[in-house]
């Protein structure tokens, strides 16, 4: 019955897709016929399709028709057909009163234009209804800053809300308005916000301003950041799923996790948002904490221990500082750190001096300069100038960000050490490996521990898809894959297995260790604590939704007015080269979309719809021959010569014209197979 079910929701779906999309079509269409009419043309054929005719019905003069090809329509009048442009200059066709060419300039302008004015009148009401019915949205509430990238440097954190867009201000704004205006702006992007502060007692709030510098050269402008997680746990639909990391200190939790479950409080501290989580537990790492969850109509406490680190005992090189954070105590320091910095020691009156890689791992750096926060800390570094090394040493603050709470999801994310604000490579060179840990007599099989090895490669088992490969840290590309990288995997999916390939360095003899298990660092006196506990989160969403109709028409407005200032900006960024032709998507894309916001909701389906309906609207008046944009082109220019075009160069503008909309539709339909079924150029 569940099969059933489900088959019955996607029949309705799809019916509800080709039923909007045929809509949208049908309005723009309607919209020439309907003036034509008025204006007393002959209309020989109403059709919504292309191509040769799979069903057709005669009303009056008028063929009404559906055609093969489903990618927009045609209103065919007499002596305006685009196949075959001569009819407008035919002085036979001219002199019936009732044809197209025989209508003023002004009356042929109405006739062309009344299909994009019947779309963005529409537009209208279809936003107005979706948000009356509500509209679900991502709200502009930072998840994950990437390390290194333009969002990170300028210091944006998880939890950041935004209130200000460049020019886009109020609360709540979306995430996508940010994507958008990234994507859209030739300049830097100003942003506006509020960020939360835990001190260990108390949740506070404090409004901040950064500005980011756009990465280009990409599919579109991008400044690295994700959306928010919620605090629902994710519902799940087989035995084999988990809402917990397994081997991960939630899954021992009592009582058990369940999906749906709703996180609303940590031992005494309320928790508003992933932010406050992700501080809470960060802060109280080194303790069990008990989960507060809203299950249903109740609430019940769910006790919850810590997790920890799991190694292999391997302590790894540290590469030079790739990153710094503006405003960061790294910049601050006295003097500053700079970019290309290879931290050497970190020196503190309480702690005393610790060479990096040889007492400290560098994997450990962020939550060791953690633990100095308020204290005075002497970082030595050597730092190349004119030409000649020379040893640094810059004093500064750590303020209280806690570390590995910023994380290296990429491959190549440097690892981030958030209480001063920098990032750096962990090289993959052993330096030393720990008796008695997973790698001992693996990774070191002629017995030394203090060789220096190269990590050439590392494989994960059991493999988490059927495609998934070894990461090669000589990479081919000459990407910097990060230890860092692979070594937070290893906490995500504590119960996976991994096999390192090794050399020692400066010899061409590689071999493969065996399956080693990652071990919990959880002996006394040597705890390493994680900041997280193995929780599974659903992706934060909240709906828009108008109480008044006069409420949903100001919402609709504005939606509109908005929409097609981003579609011009795309345009504009097409031609310049900053948003990459191959981020285009054609009719697939837009049916796959159209499907997707169909099953979220009607209210959502609508909303899609309106802007389809703006879509179709500016890309049919763009000047382009055989387009209503470039019918208009033509008349402007008859209106301005008194006379039309010649039958030369009008046949010769829709042929170009007619090529150009053929390319255009082979492109994008190419890349919507690359998209959709190959997987290629993800946005």
């Amino acid at each position: 019955m569940a099969i059933l079910a489900l088959s019955l929701s996607s029949v309705s779906s799809i019916f509800l897709v080709a039923l909007g999309l045929g809509f949208v079509i049908f309005i723009h269409e309607l919209g020439h016929f309907a003036v034509a009419k008025w204006c007393n043309v002959n209309v020989e054929r109403f059709s919504i399709g292309f191509g040769p005719v799979i069903w057709s019905r005669t009303w009056g003069e008028t063929e009404y028709a559906l055609s093969l090809v489903p990618f927009g329509g045609y209103v065919k009048m007499l002596g305006q057909d685009d196949m075959d442009p001569s009819q407008e200059t035919d002085e036979d066709i001219a002199d019936d009163p009732r044809s197209y060419t025989a209508k003023s300039v002004p009356q042929r302008m109405a006739i062309i234009s009344a299909g994009v004015i019947m779309n963005l009148l529409t537009a209208v009401p279809f936003f107005m209804f979706a948000f009356k019915l509500g509209v679900e949205y991502t709200p502009a509430i930072i998840g994950h800053a990437i390390p290194g990238d333009p969002a990170w440097e300028a210091g944006l954190r998880t939890g950041d809300e935004l209130i200000q867009i460049n020019d886009r201000t109020g609360r709540p704004l979306r995430f996508i308005d940010l994507k958008q205006e990234v994507a859209l702006s030739s300049e830097d992007v100003h942003v506006k916000g509020i960020r939360k502060f835990y001190d260990g007692v108390n949740v506070s709030e404090k409004e901040f301003e950064a500005t980011m510098t756009p990465e280009t050269g990409g599919l579109i402008p991008t400044v690295g950041v994700t959306p928010i997680m919620g605090m629902k746990l994710p519902l799940v639909d087989t035995k084999n799923d988990s809402v917990v990391a397994p081997g991960a200190a939630a899954s021992h939790a009592s009582p058990p996790f369940e999906g749906g479950d709703e996180i609303v409080k940590i031992d005494e501290v309320d928790i508003s948002g992933y932010a406050d989580l992700q501080n809470v537990l960060a802060v109280r790492r080194d303790r069990e904490v008990v989960f507060t969850v809203r299950r249903g109509d109740e609430e019940l406490g769910i006790n919850v221990g810590p997790n920890y680190f799991r190694t292999l005992g391997l302590k790894m090189d540290i590469g030079p500082i790739s990153n710094i954070q503006e405003g960061s105590p790294a910049a601050a320091a006295d003097p500053p750190l700079q970019v290309n910095d290879k931290i050497t020691h970190i020196i503190s009156d309480r702690l005393g001096e610790r060479e990096v890689g040889a007492d400290l791992n560098a994997l450990e750096l962020p939550d060791y300069l953690a633990a100095l926060q308020g204290e005075k800390v002497h970082i030595r570094v050597k730092r190349e100038t004119a030409g000649e090394e020379t040893s640094v040493e810059c004093t500064l603050t750590p303020d209280g960000r806690q570390g590995w709470t910023e994380t290296p999801l990429l491959p190549s994310s440097p690892l981030t050490v958030p209480s001063i604000g920098i990032g750096y490579q962990v090289l993959p060179y052993i330096l030393n490996v720990e008796p008695g840990s997973p790698a001992d007599g693996e990774v070191n099989r002629d017995g030394k521990s203090n060789v220096i090895m190269t990590i050439k490669q590392i494989q994960f088992f059991p493999p988490l898809t059927t495609d998934e490969k070894p990461i090669e840290f000589s990479n081919k590309k000459g990407e910097m894959i990060n230890w860092a990288h692979v070594f937070w995997q290893m906490q995500v999916y504590p119960e996976r297995t991994v096999s390192l390939t090794v050399a020692e360095q400066g010899s061409d003899t590689e071999y493969t260790t065996a399956k080693l298990s990652p071990r919990p660092r959880n002996e006394a006196g040597k705890e390493w604590y994680l900041p997280i506990r193995g929780i599974k989160l659903s992706m934060l969403v909240k709906q828009r939704k108008a109480d008044t109709y006069g409420e949903s028409f100001s919402l609709a407005y504005d939606r509109t007015r908005a929409s097609l200032l981003e579609i011009y900006l795309t345009l504009r960024n097409l031609f310049s080269g900053r948003v990459s032709p191959k981020a285009l998507r054609g009719p697939l894309t837009i049916a796959s979309t159209a499907y997707y916001f169909s099953e979220k909701g009607l209210g959502d389906l609508l909303w899609f719809l309106g802007l389809l309906s703006i879509s179709l609207a500016v890309l049919n008046f763009l000047p382009i021959p055989v387009l209503d944009g470039g019918h208009m082109v033509f008349l402007i220019w008859e209106a301005i010569r008194g006379k039309p075009a010649s039958e030369r160069v009008m046949i010769g503008a829709n042929y170009v014209g007619l090529f150009l909309v053929l390319c255009l539709m082979v492109w994008v339909l190419s890349l919507d197979i690359f998209a959709q079924f190959l997987g290629w150029w993800k946005l």
